[in-house]
């Protein structure tokens, strides 16, 4: 009797013992479906990525890489240089719409590059960072900021977006993308520098690495009223450990492993 007592007791015990819940944290595609991702068969960026990403249950939007042509069109691509990537020569910044359109990733897919303005997207549903390089490669140049706003609007007007998200590693860009009305997010390497940066009142949050920043430091960028983006988490490890810091947002390059994650 008295271990059925004892067995019981246990086994009350393991009942109430609830899973952590992951209900305040939402999974954002990196990079569609996942930056240079075993995981997905489509490669990052492309309009097939995107597709393959929002269809699935659980995934709440995608973060996808822009960057200027020389024609003043905002493309979607994530490397520094089209070699890398595709059998182009030289860098987006660089080159116009007409060269750019002749382009596809190498792989077995050959998805071809897709101009934001063409983007299949349902804006109304689903979240869409913009993560918006400010400088050319070739040239080491910083790009004109004027021009790269007027590109994305011009891109997104047609949508009716509610929203714009955009994600910067560059400060000094932060002032104007606020002054649109864009929600900002700033990438830094710290929830400290961040914190005490000239660009908090300006930014929605903070865009930072795994591995830069522990639980108690999202909960004090959250203390200030700021939202929180972690990236670069690939590994069930890895979402794991960052799901449980509570950030606002996970950009994940394993996207079945993050859903798998948050609803065990």
């Amino acid at each position: 009797m008295r271990y059925k007592f004892i067995f019981i007791v246990a086994l009350v015990a393991f009942s109430c013992k609830k899973k952590e819940q992951y209900n305040d944290v939402k999974l954002i595609g990196h990079a569609a479906a996942g930056l240079d991702s075993e995981t997905s068969p489509y490669h990052d960026n492309s309009q097939e990525a995107i597709d393959y990403a929002i269809q699935m249950e659980g995934i709440d939007g995608v973060e996808i890489d822009v960057q200027c042509s020389a024609s003043g069109s905002m493309w979607l691509f994530h490397d520094e240089f089209l070699t890398d990537d595709t059998k182009g020569d030289g860098c987006v910044n660089s080159l116009n719409d007409e060269y750019l359109s002749t382009l596809f990733y190498n792989g077995l897919e050959k998805e071809a590059l897709v101009k934001l303005a063409d983007l299949d997207f349902p804006f109304a549903t689903k979240t869409c960072f913009l993560d918006v390089r400010h400088s050319n490669p070739c040239t080491v140049q910083i790009l004109d900021q004027q021009t790269v706003i007027n590109a994305i609007d011009s891109a997104i007007l047609p949508f009716s977006v509610p929203e714009v998200s955009v994600i910067t590693n560059n400060p000094s860009w932060v002032h104007a993308f606020y002054l649109k009305g864009w929600k900002v997010y700033v990438e830094l390497t710290s929830a400290d520098s961040y914190l005490n940066s000239g660009t908090l009142t300006e930014t929605t949050g903070l865009c930072i690495r795994n591995s830069e920043i522990d639980r108690s430091e999202v909960a004090e960028v959250k203390q200030a009223g700021k939202e929180v983006v972690i990236f670069e988490v690939r590994s069930p490890k890895g979402i794991r450990s960052a799901l449980k810091k509570h950030p606002d947002f996970l950009l994940t390059d394993n996207l079945k492993a993050a859903i798998i994650e948050k609803y065990p």
